[in-house]
């Protein structure tokens, strides 16, 4: 059974963190130039278990996760789904 959920969430530049209760339920309302965007992966299942962010770097979105030491998980991807919603986002905001 996948015991798996992602979620948009937003650091608020200069803050160096993300809060687990800034959810983005819309990335049209936040603008690139006052805060930084990330998918976060919560993965609960028995062998996986954690939490993973993907950002967004130089206006593009990044395809694979990282945990929260930085280190990039290859076997962790983006889904294109969300490549994809954040790529339309960004050309309506343009």
């Amino acid at each position: 059974m996948k015991n798996i959920e992602y979620e948009w969430v937003v650091e608020e530049k200069g803050v160096g963190f993300i809060d687990a209760f800034n959810r983005c339920p819309s990335l049209k309302t936040y603008p690139p130039e006052d805060y930084d965007i990330a998918l976060v992966l919560d993965d609960w299942n028995y062998k996986t278990e954690g939490r993973y962010w993907a950002y967004v770097k130089d206006g593009m979105m990044t395809d694979v996760f990282l945990d929260a030491f930085d280190y990039e998980h290859d076997y962790r991807k983006v889904p294109q789904r969300f490549i994809k919603e954040f790529n339309n986002i960004r050309k309506e905001l343009e």
